[in-house]
């Protein structure tokens, strides 16, 4: 079950302090001169949860599902993954005005 390496595990552990410090800051970070948008961090996330899903679908799911015994990762659609891309395209053309 070698989902994740050490050093995902890692990157993780990054990604949720920034989020909890953004989460309980809040008012901190928003009025912060100097504060920027994470978006390494979501990148980094994206290709987290790329990585999770794709292992739960290929190796568990179409193992017990009849709808995904033949699947390939290409054919796979990952919703929350095209929620993320736009919130990447957001945060990159709203930087890219701001910076």
């Amino acid at each position: 079950m070698n989902v994740l390496s050490e050093s995902d595990i890692n990157l993780i552990k990054e990604i949720r302090e920034y989020r909890n410090r953004i989460a309980h800051e809040l008012i901190n970070f928003l009025l912060e001169e100097n504060s920027e948008i994470p978006l390494g961090h979501i990148s980094l996330m994206r290709k987290l949860i790329y990585k999770i899903k794709m292992w739960w679908i290929m190796e568990v799911e179409s193992q017990i599902n009849p709808e995904f015994e033949n699947i390939r990762p290409d054919d796979i659609q990952l919703p929350v993954l095209q929620i993320l891309d736009q919130i990447i395209e957001i945060v990159s053309e709203y930087c890219s005005n701001v910076y």
